[in-house]
C-alpha cells in the first residue's frame, strides 16, 4: 500500500502546486500581491532499520517577501504622499498669483505707485486724484480676493484632512481584522498568505495617508501592529481611533481615541501634508501678505494723518471702530508718545496743543477725553469710533508746518522773528535760537543767532548784525526759515522753534482711522476710506493749510518706494517679488523633492518585483513541470493498479 500512498502524495503535491502556480498567474498584475511558493518535502518510512523515502508532503507555503524591504516602501509611500500633496496645493497658489509679469496683485501694485507718482506733479488734478484712488481700490480689491482665496484653500484643507482621518480609521480597522483572520489562520495551522497581502495592502494605504512604523508582535501569531507618532493605531487585533480638532492656536491637531488633546506635529502622508499646509504653509504666505498689505497702509497713512486735502484743514473727522480696553493691547502698533494738534481759532490764531499718549494707561475712551479738553475742540468714541469736532469757528489739522510766531517769552528786545518753511528733519526736533551780543539788528557788527537742536548740537550761526538786512530769511539745513524785524535784541535772548516730521509719534491717529488714505489691519479687510472714496479731494496732498501744495503727496510717494525696515529693508514692490519668488521656490523645493522619492519608490519596487513579482514566463515553465509530474504520478497510480490487479488474478 505503500506504493499507492506515493502515487497519491504526490499527485497532492502537483495539484496544490498547479492551484498555486494558477493563483499567482492570475493575480500578476494585482497590486499588492506577493507571489506564492509551494514548500515541499521528501516523506521517509523505516524499512529493515533504514530509512527510505515513501513519497512527497507539502510543508507549506511561503509567500516570497524581502520584509526589510516593504519597510522601507511604506516608509518612502507617506514620504511621496506628503511631497505630493503640498506641491498640488503650492502650485495652486502659485497659479492664483501668476507670474511676475502678469500677477493682477503685482500689476494693481505698480499702477498704484505710478498714479501716487503722476498725482504729485499735478495734485490739483481731480482726473489724476481719481485716478489714484481707482489703483488703490483695486489694489485692495485683489488683496482681498487673494487673502480670501488663501482661506477658501485652508477651509478645503481642512475638509480633506477629515476624510483622510476617516480613512485612516477604516483602514486600521480593517488592519485589526486581518490580524484577527490571520492569527486563527494559523491557529489552524493554515497558510494565510492571501490575508497576509490583503493586509500589506492596507498598511500601504495608510502609509499614504500617514506617517506610520510596523512591527511584528510575534513571529509565532503573525499579527503586526501599526504605529504612528508613538501612538498606536493597531495593537493585534484592536484598532485604535484618530480623531481631529482645532486647537486653541487655531491650528488643526490629531488625538487618538478621541482624548481631546490634539498635537499638531503629526508627519508623512497626505495628513501630514495637510496639517503642514493648514498649520504653517499656508499662514506663512498669509502673513507674508498681511505684511505687504499693512506696510502699504502704514507708509500711506502715517503720512496721509498729517496732510489735509483741496479743501484745508478739518471740521471734523470720525474714524473706524476700534478694540476696547488698554491701546498696549490692540493688535496694531500703538506705542508711547504724543499726538499734535494745530488749532485755528474764529480770529485766525493759530496753537499746536499735545496730547500725550501712555499705551498702559490709556484707553480710546480716554485718549478722547485728552482731545476733548483741548482748547477749540471736542472729542467723543462713537460706536467704538473716535470723533474729533472743531468749536464753531475753528479748525484742526495734523499739518507738521511750522508756527510762524514763535514763544517770545524768552526775547527782552524789541526785535521779533518770523519763522516759514518746511522741516524736511527725519525726526522731531526743537531748535533752540539764542542771540550772542547786544546792539541793533542789521547794525552791530557782533551781533549773532546761535541755533542748537534738542541735543545741544550747534546747528547754524547767523550773523544778524551788520550786513544782514531785517526781514531776509535765514535758512537752516533742514529747511526752516527765520526772519528777524528791525530793533534791539539782547544778548541771551531765546526763542525756540518746533520741528515736526512726525505729528503723532504714537501712531495713534493712523491705527484710529483718522484722517487716513487705507482703514482695515490686513490683507483680509484693507480698502480705501470711504471719505475718499467718495470725494477724491480729500487726499490729504498738501503739508500746508492753505491745501495747495503738494509737499505731502511727495512725502507719501517717497515713503513708498523706499525700503522699508518691516520689510526686511525691501522696498514694496521688492517685497511682493521676494514673496512671488519664495512661492515658487518652495513649488521647486517639493517637486525636486517628489522626483527624488519617486526615484526611490520605483528602485524599491523593481527590487519588490524582483522578490515578490510574478514572472508569467517562469510560472508557465512550472506548469509544465508539474502537469508532467502530475500525469507521472497518474501513471505511477496506474502502474501500480495493474500490478496489484495482476498479482490478484495469479492468485
Amino acid at each position: 500500500m505503500l506504493s499507492y500512498s506515493i502515487g497519491l502524495s504526490g499527485l497532492n503535491a502537483a495539484q496544490r502546486a498547479l492551484e498555486l502556480i494558477g493563483t499567482n498567474i492570475a493575480n500578476a498584475t494585482t497590486e499588492g500581491y506577493h507571489r506564492q511558493q509551494l514548500d515541499l518535502a521528501p516523506v521517509d518510512y523505516t524499512s529493515l532499520g533504514a530509512k527510505t523515502s515513501g513519497g512527497v508532503s507539502v510543508t507549506g507555503i511561503r509567500r516570497l517577501v524581502d520584509n526589510m524591504l516593504e519597510v522601507e516602501i511604506t516608509r518612502q509611500q507617506s514620504n511621496l504622499s506628503q511631497s505630493s500633496q503640498e506641491l498640488n496645493t503650492l502650485q495652486a497658489i502659485e497659479a492664483s498669483l501668476g507670474d511676475l509679469g502678469s500677477s493682477s496683485i503685482g500689476y494693481s501694485l505698480t499702477q498704484f505707485l505710478a498714479s501716487m507718482q503722476e498725482l504729485t506733479g499735478q495734485p490739483d488734478s481731480l482726473p489724476l486724484r481719481q485716478q489714484m484712488v481707482d489703483a488703490a481700490d483695486s489694489l485692495c480689491s485683489q488683496l482681498r480676493s487673494f487673502s480670501e482665496f488663501l482661506t477658501s484653500v485652508q477651509q478645503q484643507v481642512y475638509g480633506q484632512a477629515q476624510e483622510a482621518v476617516s480613512e485612516v480609521n477604516t483602514l486600521s480597522a480593517r488592519v485589526a481584522e486581518l490580524n484577527t483572520q490571520i492569527m486563527e489562520a494559523k491557529d489552524r495551522g493554515g497558510f494565510p498568505s492571501m490575508l497576509e497581502d490583503n493586509r500589506q495592502q492596507a498598511i500601504n494605504d495608510i502609509a499614504e495617508l500617514l506617517g506610520i512604523e510596523t512591527n511584528t508582535k510575534s513571529a509565532a501569531d503573525g499579527a503586526v501592529n501599526v504605529i504612528a507618532q508613538n501612538s498606536p493605531l493597531v495593537m493585534g487585533a484592536t484598532a485604535a481611533t484618530l480623531a481631529i480638532g482645532i486647537t486653541s492656536a487655531d491650528t488643526i491637531g490629531l488625538s487618538v481615541n478621541d482624548a481631546g488633546n490634539y498635537q499638531t506635529d503629526w508627519s508623512g502622508g497626505k495628513l501630514g501634508a495637510l496639517l503642514r499646509l493648514r498649520n504653517e504653509i499656508i499662514p506663512a504666505i498669509q502673513a507674508q501678505f498681511d505684511s505687504l498689505a499693512q506696510q502699504v497702509m502704514s507708509a500711506v497713512n502715517q503720512i496721509h494723518v498729517q496732510g489735509v486735502g483741496a479743501s484745508g484743514s478739518f471740521d471734523s473727522l470720525t474714524g473706524v471702530t476700534c478694540p476696547d480696553g488698554l491701546l498696549s493691547t490692540w493688535a496694531t502698533g500703538v506705542s508711547d508718545g504724543e499726538i499734535n494738534i494745530r488749532i485755528t481759532d474764529s480770529v485766525g490764531g493759530l496753537t499746536r496743543q499735545k496730547v500725550a499718549v501712555n499705551t498702559k494707561v490709556d484707553t480710546l475712551e480716554s485718549i478722547a477725553g485728552k482731545i476733548d479738553a483741548l482748547t477749540g475742540v471736542s472729542a467723543s468714541v462713537v460706536n467704538g469710533a473716535l470723533r474729533i469736532q472743531s468749536d464753531s469757528g475753528c479748525t484742526f489739522d495734523f499739518l507738521p508746518e511750522v508756527l510762524k510766531t514763535p514763544d517770545l517769552s524768552g526775547i527782552t528786545g524789541s526785535a521779533g522773528p518770523t519763522v516759514s518753511g518746511a522741516y524736511d528733519g527725519k525726526t522731531n526736533d526743537k531748535f533752540v535760537f539764542t542771540v550772542k551780543g547786544s546792539g541793533e539788528v542789521g547794525i552791530d557788527d557782533s551781533l549773532h543767532l546761535e541755533v542748537r537742536n534738542l541735543a545741544g548740537e550747534l546747528v547754524e550761526s547767523f550773523n544778524i548784525g551788520e550786513g544782514y538786512a531785517a526781514g531776509d530769511k535765514l535758512e537752516l539745513p533742514n529747511g526752516i526759515k527765520v526772519s528777524l524785524t528791525a530793533g534791539q535784541l539782547n544778548d541771551g535772548d531765546t526763542f525756540s522753534v518746533e520741528g515736526l516730521a512726525n505729528t503723532d509719534t504714537s501712531g495713534f491717529l493712523a491705527t484710529a482711522g483718522i484722517n487716513t488714505f487705507f482703514v482695515g489691519d490686513s490683507a483680509r479687510n484693507i480698502s480705501v476710506a470711504t471719505r475718499i472714496l467718495t470725494d477724491p479731494n480729500k487726499i490729504a496732498c498738501s503739508a500746508a493749510s492753505s491745501g495747495k501744495d503738494n509737499l505731502n503727496i511727495v512725502k507719501i510717494s517717497g515713503m513708498i518706494d523706499k525700503p522699508l525696515e518691516a520689510l526686511g529693508n525691501n522696498t514694496l514692490a521688492n517685497y511682493f517679488t521676494q514673496i512671488i519668488v519664495g512661492v515658487g521656490q518652495s513649488v521647486a523645493d517639493r517637486q525636486a523633492r517628489q522626483e527624488s522619492t519617486q526615484d526611490v519608490m520605483q528602485n524599491l519596487q523593481q527590487q519588490q518585483n524582483s522578490i515578490s513579482g510574478v514572472d508569467i514566463n517562469e510560472e508557465a515553465a512550472n506548469l509544465m513541470i508539474y502537469q508532467r509530474m502530475y500525469q507521472g504520478m497518474a501513471k505511477f497510480i496506474s502502474t501500480q493498479d495493474q500490478t496489484l490487479k495482476y498479482l490478484m488474478d495469479i492468485l
